[in-house]
């Protein structure tokens, strides 16, 4: 089972080509698009694709219960964007993700996936490639694209030893930009993943993210 369980799209029409062109067995939409679009997708599609809601949401230490919140209803994502919100993630007891970022970087490394490992629910790291990628290709940041991707190549590693799910997914913002299952592959082969590890990655722990969520609804 192929799964891109976050695209970041606004528009239904960038969903309906999406389906169109990409052959996946389930899609994470946010839930408000799913919400508009569910009309027309399901009269769209002509094969059977499980779309998921999902819900993003950047966490500090002052809102750290928004993300919870919709954990039950949705697919939940959380971004950390400090050291302390990003443990207190890796403890609660609900079934979610703590979502990798050029912004999220300085706080999901190796040393939070030890937290991870010690949850009492099953926790993910979630890999927006999208934003890791735009900033490879745009000359006007300064920063060392070099660096940022060995440290997420040494994140993804360490959580893989660690029995730590990894999902990379697309989280392009709009259809021209999106991250194909083939591209998403080709990267993780670039950064040195075998072929057994990128199947995890994008075959088996986007199943167990989702199946774990719907066992907890029970």
């Amino acid at each position: 089972m192929i799964a891109n369980l976050y695209l970041g799209y606004t528009h239904c029409d960038d969903a309906l080509k999406y389906v169109g062109i990409e052959h996946v067995d389930a899609l994470g939409l946010d839930a408000s698009i799913i919400y508009l679009c569910a009309e027309t997708l399901q009269s769209s599609v002509s094969r059977n694709i499980v779309v998921v809601p999902r819900k993003i949401a950047r966490v500090t230490d002052e809102d750290f219960n928004q993300c919870l919140a919709s954990s039950r209803t949705m697919l939940s994502g959380c971004e950390p964007l400090s050291i302390n919100s990003a443990r207190r993630l890796a403890k609660v007891r609900r079934v979610l993700s703590i979502v990798l970022t050029p912004r999220s970087r300085r706080f999901v490394d190796e040393s939070q996936v030890n937290f991870m490992v010690q949850s009492p629910k099953p926790k993910y790291i979630e890999v927006h490639l999208h934003p890791f990628i735009e900033r490879l290709v745009n000359e006007r940041l300064d920063i060392d694209s070099e660096k940022e991707f060995y440290f997420l190549g040494n994140v993804i590693e360490t959580a893989l030893k660690r029995d730590v799910g990894v999902v990379p997914v697309s989280a392009s913002p709009r259809l021209s930009e999106t991250l194909l299952m083939t591209h998403i592959d080709i990267i993780l082969y670039a950064m040195g993943f075998s072929k057994r590890e990128r199947r995890l990655m994008i075959e088996l722990y986007p199943v167990d993210f989702i199946g774990n969520w719907l066992s907890q609804q029970v």
